[in-house]
């Protein structure tokens, strides 16, 4: 037997759930949908069994929530989704069951947030993202469903934040961030979604900062720093991103002002400072055996360093300041950066 004319389906509490219009066992016209409130939320025409033409939605207070076309049972055509205001939230272009052409998505003031071009299922050029108030926020190419080329950010403004160079979905090729004037800040390269061998960061004046090296996303062997005038500011060694090895700073003369060698562990050795004439102001600290810092004399405000056997046992030290030592224990003090305070608790 076939089933010809409505069939009706009821919820438990005896409210209409779906009505089937049937034809010799198979559906034809309009199949409707409610809810257990009684409200209709989906409305399918079906032509030989297989859905054409317009299908909908709607939402609780009647207010349309989708509108799809359909050809033999597949997506063709255009679908919106829309949000419960009445303004459109997302359209697509479907042809034969796939995405193909723009995928829209907008924002509930109807300006436009996003638009991905699709070809047969698949991402495929350049999609677009935007701010509600219609200014750019990235551009990112597409080829295969990968992100493929290079992809552009904006600043909120709209003048061109960073270009990233992708392939295949991952970070592969240079990498360039530009200040919001338009010189360039950062100039890198990536490999396997790693930054690899030399970065060049810049002044917005466009003059050289830094110059590092880096080894699978890590800093790695030496970096150099320069004033904005191009003269050598610095020289820091990395291994594997930590410090490692010797770190020289230098006045704006020429002159070394400061150096340190860093062991594993982030240990400092050969601590030495130099006033801008190229004096020694600090002298060489193995901070491996430095454990206190006091003056041995009250009235010639020499320094003195104590080592780990003569403290053995103590566990609380103080640094004691005269106004004849005060400037050397601060120069000590800031150099070391703060590992020494006031009252230093030791691990005995």
């Amino acid at each position: 037997m076939k089933w010809n004319g409505i069939s009706k389906i009821y919820y438990s509490n005896g409210l209409l759930r779906q009505e089937i219009n049937y034809k010799e066992g198979l559906r034809e016209g309009y199949t409707n949908e409610y809810s257990l409130s009684g409200k209709l939320i989906e409305k399918h025409y079906y032509k030989d069994n297989l859905r054409e033409g317009v299908s909908t939605s709607y939402f609780d207070d009647g207010s349309l929530k989708s509108k799809l076309f359909y050809k033999h049972n597949k997506l063709h055509g255009k679908a919106y989704y829309y949000y419960q205001s009445g303004v459109c939230n997302e359209e697509i272009d479907y042809s034969d069951g796939s995405c193909d052409g723009d995928y829209k998505i907008f924002y509930d003031n109807s300006s436009l947030k996003e638009i991905i071009p699709y070809k047969n299922n698949k991402r495929e050029g350049t999609a677009k993202q935007f701010k509600r108030n219609g200014l750019l926020i990235s551009e990112t190419p597409y080829r295969e469903d990968f992100i493929f080329g290079e992809v552009k950010y904006f600043y909120p403004d709209g003048e061109l934040k960073s270009v990233v160079t992708y392939k295949e979905g991952i970070k592969d090729g240079p990498t360039k961030i530009y200040y919001k004037s338009g010189s360039l800040k950062e100039n890198k390269n990536h490999q396997n979604n790693r930054v690899e061998g030399k970065v060049f960061t810049y002044y917005k004046s466009g003059s050289l900062k830094g110059e590092w090296n880096y080894s699978n996303g890590k800093p790695h062997g030496e970096s150099k720093f320069y004033y904005e005038e191009g003269i050598l500011l610095g020289v820091k060694n990395f291994e594997d991103g930590k410090d490692n090895g010797p770190t020289k700073v230098f006045y704006k003369n020429g002159n070394l002002k400061e150096e340190v060698e860093f062991f594993p562990g982030n240990k400092k050795r050969n601590v030495k400072k130099y006033d801008i004439e190229g004096k020694l102001i600090l002298p060489s600290i193995d901070e491996e055996k430095l454990i206190n810092t006091e003056t041995d004399n009250k009235n010639t405000g020499q320094i003195k360093i104590k080592s780990k056997n003569e403290l053995k046992g103590i566990k609380k030290v103080l640094i004691i300041f005269t106004k004849e030592n005060l400037k050397k224990i601060a120069l000590a003090a800031a150099f070391i950066i703060t590992l020494y305070s006031i009252v230093i608790y030791l691990i005995g």
